[in-house]
């Protein structure tokens, strides 16, 4: 397991200029020091592109938005507002960059901040995607928080307050893989009264790689 990860962020660290990837037929430019969405290590955000059901009209929140891929790729999908958020100025720069790149600034609103903590109390949504850290692992270098979630302190954070932030019937994506605890994860699912209304599996480098569509529970 940690092979994987040291791999990939020796792969991510190298990388010293901006270049491009291609993810769900948009072209994304990545900055030096942003999570890439795709490397020779890596595959969550391919699944997680690929199903983004974003609908015409949505609001839309897209946390730890890195280079911006997965809210512009709702943007284009039609949603009216997508708020994209990232504790990375980098990043921040990155997904600005990109949002211009596809004429798609106005809908993609860039704010930074952790998890929720730039979200205004009263703002719902109806798609919340998530694409954060699943290995729990220490983590001291603020690139290791690329991979890392000691004691999965962001799960429990943003699964404990989801429902505060979507619609009644609106749905969080969340990328995972076997890399780290599903069992655990799982377990906060249900202990939140939240409910697993989809789970997609794609195999990929002897990793499942996950795709959860979470609503609320039954209760």
């Amino acid at each position: 397991m940690m092979t994987n990860t040291d791999d990939l962020l020796e792969y991510v660290l190298k990388k010293k200029v901006q270049y491009e990837v291609e993810i769900a037929g948009v072209d994304i430019t990545v900055f030096p020091e942003v999570f890439p969405p795709v490397t020779p290590f890596s595959y969550d955000s391919i699944p997680l592109a690929e199903a983004n059901d974003t609908r015409s009209g949505e609001v839309v929140l897209d946390i730890g938005t890195g280079t911006g891929i997965h809210a512009i790729v709702s943007a284009l999908k039609g949603a009216r507002k997508v708020v994209a958020t990232d504790i990375s100025q980098k990043a921040i720069d990155n997904c600005n960059y990109n949002a211009n790149k596809y004429g798609v600034n106005k809908i993609v609103s860039v704010r930074k901040g952790n998890l929720f903590n730039s979200v205004k109390k009263d703002e719902k949504f109806d798609l919340i995607i998530a694409n954060i850290p699943f290995v729990d692992h220490p983590a001291e270098e603020f690139y290791e928080h690329w991979v890392y979630d000691p004691g999965y302190r962001a799960h429990r954070e943003l699964l404990g307050n989801v429902k505060d932030y979507l619609n009644d019937k609106g749905r969080l994506l969340m990328a995972f893989a076997s890399l780290g605890d599903i069992g655990f994860i799982e377990q906060q699912i249900q202990k939140n009264n939240l409910r697993i209304k989809q789970k997609v599996f794609t195999e990929k480098m002897d990793i499942d790689w996950l795709v959860y569509k979470i609503v609320r529970g039954l209760s």
